[in-house]
C-alpha cells in the first residue's frame, strides 16, 4: 500500500506510525506493508464501479503491524474483510456471512 492509501485515504492520519515501511519501494504504490485490508477491497470496488449490483467481495490475507517485543520487530495478523454493496441494506447477506464464518472458527 501508498501511505495515502493507509492514511490519507481513510482519514486516519496516525496509521503511518503503526507501519511497517519498505525500504527501497519499486514504486510510490508499495512504500509500507499493508495494516489493514479495507484499502484494497476499496480500491476494488472503485475499479469495478460499472458492474452490475450486487458486489460481493471478500479478502483473507495478513497484515503487518510494528510490534518492538518481536524479533524481527514487526508481526503478522491473519484478517478478514467482507464487503456487501448492493441497492438493498443487505443486512441478511452480511448476517450470513458473519454466522458461517463464527460457525468456521468453533
Amino acid at each position: 500500500c501508498s501511505r495515502d492509501d493507509i492514511s490519507t485515504s481513510l482519514r486516519i492520519p496516525k496509521a503511518v506510525d503503526n507501519a511497517v515501511h519498505i525500504a527501497n519501494p519499486k514504486t510510490f504504490e508499495f512504500q509500507v506493508v499493508r495494516t489493514q485490508l479495507l484499502p484494497g477491497i476499496l480500491k476494488t470496488v472503485s475499479c469495478n464501479r460499472k458492474m452490475p449490483l450486487p458486489l460481493k467481495l471478500f479478502e483473507v490475507s495478513d497484515v503487518v503491524l510494528k510490534e518492538p517485543e518481536a524479533d524481527t520487530h514487526s508481526r503478522n495478523y491473519r484478517n478478514v474483510c467482507a464487503l456487501f454493496c448492493g441497492k438493498s441494506s443487505g443486512f441478511e447477506v452480511v448476517h450470513g456471512v458473519l454466522d458461517r464464518l463464527m460457525m468456521a472458527f468453533k
